[in-house]
């Protein structure tokens, strides 16, 4: 069987649930790892572009009683 080797020196079969916690260590992202963070960027965008038209309502604002 092929073997993997854990910074223990623990030796792990590849496949397993041990095995898999080792990968996702290493920055291996899951499907719904990945889902939820592309909803969260998402929700970012939102938030962010609603910030950006408060600031330029403020900023219109600003210029229109500085005349």
């Amino acid at each position: 069987t092929v073997k993997m080797l854990q910074n223990g020196g623990r030796l792990l079969k590849a496949g397993s649930s041990v095995a898999t916690n080792v990968e996702q260590r290493m920055g291996m992202a899951t499907l719904k790892d990945i889902s939820i963070r592309l909803k969260s960027v998402k929700n970012i965008q939102k938030i962010t572009k609603s910030m950006k038209m408060v600031a330029a309502a403020k900023y219109a604002k600003a210029e229109r009683d500085l005349k």
